[in-house]
């Protein structure tokens, strides 16, 4: 969602500011950062400044969110002249100004895609190398990034919250999503979180009080009709899902002549389930439902 108001790039170092204004903010600070990492920026004295200091020294944020784009340009009027960025910063212009509502001709429509077409495009057949990706990763990285440090407060949640209502999502578009992290593609293909971080998991659960009810993000949504008869003819045509037909049949299987020893290792407290769950590769709930199955023999 797109948020109109008023932003900032400070140089950490001497205090100078740039102070601008946009109907995407957040859109905006990154077209600056984009521009002054590739030295290409409109503004000389800027990039000449952020050339000098490096980009760790200079922050980008928002200062003021406005509702009413028609108090966009006084707003920043009235920053540009409290904060003297015309004078002691990196502001070009005394004044403030938009083209806000200004619409080009056809002609010159045609005209601007024409001199970004083809060869005259600075990314004509450019491929980024593997060094130049790493590159980008790194600068988004950590302190890099726009939202490092930064949470969103509750009205921006609420409005975004309001601007995905009612958003539609295509069988093509879920294909899509779903191709891009099926397998090896998905981050945690062939991993397995470690005791150590499944504790500080739960440990952020608690903290929020869980995600029971209403804390659950999938609170009140429920599969559509048309998402059940999918998984139905699914499991329909690999002939259901027990036993070794079921595709964690074997990775979550843990030998039958264990099965006692194992019980009487808890049991004593000698053993935790966790390290039970690490020693088979399993997770904690098969080890618990395995010793609920045994208790009940007893």
């Amino acid at each position: 969602m797109k948020l109109a108001g008023i932003y900032i790039i400070e140089n950490k170092i001497t205090k100078k500011l740039y102070i601008g204004s946009s109907i995407d903010v957040l859109g905006r600070m990154k077209r600056h950062r984009f521009l002054l990492r590739r030295n290409r920026h409109h503004n000389p004295h800027l990039q000449r400044a952020f050339n000098k200091y490096g980009d760790n020294n200079f922050e980008f944020k928002e200062i003021k969110i406005i509702e009413d784009y028609n108090h966009l340009i006084f707003c920043e009027q009235f920053f540009i002249d409290n904060f003297s960025s015309y004078k002691n910063g990196y502001n070009m212009c005394p004044k403030a100004g938009n083209i806000l509502g200004y619409k080009h001709t056809p002609e010159t429509i045609v005209k601007m895609k024409l001199v970004q077409k083809g060869c005259k495009n600075g990314m004509w057949r450019h491929k980024y190398t593997p060094e130049e990706i790493n590159a980008m990763r790194l600068r988004n990285k950590g302190s890099g990034n726009g939202m490092y440090g930064k949470t969103h407060t509750f009205a921006v949640r609420k409005r975004l919250s309001e601007f995905r209502k009612g958003v539609e999502i295509t069988d093509e578009f879920r294909e899509t999503m779903s191709k891009a992290t099926t397998g090896e593609k998905n981050g945690m293909f062939g991993k397995r979180h470690s005791i150590k971080a499944k504790e500080s998991i739960k440990k952020k659960l608690k903290e929020r009080g869980g995600y029971k009810g209403e804390k659950n993000p999938n609170y009140g949504h429920f599969w559509k009709n048309e998402t059940r008869e999918k998984l139905k003819k699914t499991i329909r045509i690999n002939g259901g899902r027990y036993g070794d037909k079921n595709p964690m049949f074997e990775r979550t299987k843990i030998p039958k002549s264990d099965w006692e020893l194992i019980f009487q290792q808890i049991k004593s407290g000698e053993k935790e389930i966790n390290q039970i769950a690490e020693k088979y590769n399993v997770c904690r709930g098969t080890v618990n439902n395995l010793l609920i199955r045994l208790e009940r023999k007893e």
